[in-house]
């Protein structure tokens, strides 16, 4: 895991000692600060000055030497920060006083400066962003407990984490009134995040096997601490992953009816595990979103109305979403485990596909396509890695999560930019001819081993999507069947009204190109041929349909051609 850094200008922390606006006394606070080498500094604080210009005494810590020295200063300004509930101070620097002699009225301020190397040695301040230590430290108090006091209730709310700085504790779980001790707890070691950051019960006690002096966190302040510093919101909940792929108790490990196995992948937004259902047994893929995006009130809102729709999908060339659970503050999507390849690591295997395995990916992306746009959910997102094979030759698409309904606004300009639409890029209204330009990207990249456009340069990228047209793929691939090319050259057009209106206007191009395309590979070979008859009502056709599909699906991916004869009211 990443550890702070102690060079970085911009996370200094100090402490700040002024007159009291309400008595007579010194109040001391543990700020942030930008560069302590500055004719004037900028400090960040939660304290609000309502009186400047004033003066202030500011003790700065050193990092790398544990060592405090001391500034004298004055208040010219205070505004409103970013976050809310913290305010900037702009302090100029009036005389460096090191070597004066430390005082504030202040004992816990004090206590705490006291002890910088025990509180810079815990684990939680060493992965700790610099930026948000300060905001932690402000909110710590002093606790004691005897040998033999409960100090965490076992089915209890989790009401503050607590470090110990002296003596030691049990980890006592109670179980159908016997007492099991699963563990013990020493000088430096953190208890109760787990508990305060799910806000679950407590799975266990925690009883004093000495005499303790602690460290408490308070879950008002813990929550306040998390609303207002991003930084450490971020960190706490990364802290739930690293226990979902530990050996902790089989409690954490459970996510509703599911129970996390082990990880599996991880990518950008995301980390997958394989799991099971607790009752039916059956194999499933768990989705735990990066916590930077799923802890967003509105991303939430927005997922959870979208989720409802994705996992109403039901379709064999869509992934199967189960169920969408929230637990530990995050979000989990349960969704069916398949297994093969995902057609990005096929490409990389192989460096480009063929002309007609190619068509038959294409051919079923279309049809799945088909049935999430009749149901107005728009992917923006559609690009190999998003495109999996089974061992059968059967395609899903995956990852619906940056979906939307048609004519959505595209102001955040979500998908991956290589494979974006000039609409998508400008923030315009999307429907189902965005995913027809993510379509043909991801057929000229399958055919021809590159994308249309060099992608090193993202303002570049940007500007080529809005202004270039793609390169012809023959250009790359010259004995590519002219019909797949201008398939492609359809798909990207830049203006939507230039492309295949619908999937279906899509799947009718590439059924007749795989017609095309099997007939010159194989014209001058000898070819078996078995026939098959199927009767079936008009009340039967949806079922049919989706049969010969499936069937044609699975013959296509192993080489087979096939034809079509269908008549009406045979007798």
């Amino acid at each position: 895991m990443p550890t702070n850094t102690p060079d970085s200008k911009d996370t200094g922390l100090a402490v700040i000692v002024l007159q009291s606006e309400t008595s007579e006394n010194t109040v001391g606070h543990f700020v942030g600060i930008d560069d302590f080498d500055s004719p004037q500094i900028s400090i960040k604080t939660d304290y609000i000055v309502a009186r400047y210009p004033r003066d202030i005494t500011i003790h700065g810590y050193n990092f790398n030497t544990n060592s405090w020295k001391i500034y004298q200063g004055r208040i010219i300004d205070c505004v409103q920060a970013d976050n809310p509930g913290n305010f900037l101070l702009s302090v100029d620097i009036e005389s460096r006083d090191h070597d004066r002699e430390l005082f504030l009225e202040d004992s816990r301020i004090l206590w705490i400066m006291e002890r910088m190397e025990f509180f810079m040695g815990l684990q939680f301040f060493t992965l700790l962003p610099h930026s948000t230590i300060w905001a932690v430290l402000n909110r710590l108090d002093p606790v004691s407990f005897q040998e033999g006091d409960k100090i965490i209730t076992q089915g209890i709310r989790g009401e503050a984490i607590y470090f110990i700085e002296q003596g030691g504790c049990y980890i006592i779980a109670e179980q159908n009134d016997e007492q099991f001790q699963q563990a013990t707890r020493r000088k430096g070691d953190m208890m109760g995040v787990m508990a305060l950051l799910t806000d679950e019960p407590r799975p266990a006690n925690v009883v004093a096997a000495t005499d303790v002096k602690l460290w408490r966190l308070g879950r008002d302040c813990f929550t306040l601490l998390v609303e207002e510093q991003f930084a450490l919101r971020k960190f706490l909940t990364g802290l739930v992953c690293d226990r979902l792929e530990s050996d902790g108790m089989t409690a954490d490990l459970a996510i509703g009816k599911y129970m996390i196995d082990h990880k599996i992948g991880q990518g950008a937004w995301a980390i997958v595990y394989l799991g099971h259902h607790m009752t039916l047994g059956r194999e499933v893929a768990i989705k735990l979103l990066e916590q930077q995006i799923a802890l967003e009130p509105e991303f939430r809102e927005r997922f959870l109305e979208e989720a409802k729709i994705i996992a109403k999908m039901q379709h064999r060339n869509i992934i199967n979403i189960y169920d969408v659970e929230n637990r530990f503050n995050m979000l989990f999507i349960i969704m069916e485990y398949l297994e093969g390849l995902p057609v990005d690591i096929l490409l990389k295997k192989k460096g480009r596909l063929p002309a007609g395995q190619v068509i038959d990916i294409l051919s079923q992306v279309c049809r799945g396509l088909s049935y999430a746009h009749a149901r107005g959910i728009v992917h923006q997102d559609i690009k190999p890695d998003n495109l999996f094979m089974l061992k059968s030759g059967q395609v899903k698409i995956l990852d619906f999560g940056l979906a939307c309904p048609f004519g959505a606004e595209h102001i955040e300009m979500e998908g991956t930019l290589p494979y974006m639409s000039p609409e998508q890029i400008d923030s315009y209204p999307v429907d189902a001819r965005t995913d027809l330009y993510g379509l043909g990207i991801t057929a000229f990249q399958l055919l021809t081993g590159r994308l249309p456009h060099p992608d090193d340069d993202a303002g570049a990228l940007r500007e080529m999507h809005l202004h270039k047209d793609i390169p012809d793929p023959r250009e790359f691939v010259p004995d590519l069947p002219p019909l797949l090319a201008e398939f492609i050259m359809c798909c990207c057009r830049r203006d939507p009204a230039g492309r295949y209106q619908n999937a279906d206007k899509a799947l009718q191009a590439l059924q007749r190109l795989h017609q095309d395309v099997s007939e010159e590979a194989q014209q001058s070979v000898p070819q078996n041929m078995i026939s098959l008859f199927l009767f079936h009502d008009d009340e039967q056709q949806d079922e049919v349909t989706e049969l010969l599909e499936e069937f044609a699906d699975k013959a296509l991916s192993r080489g087979f051609r096939l034809k079509l004869a269908e008549f009406n009211h045979f007798l």
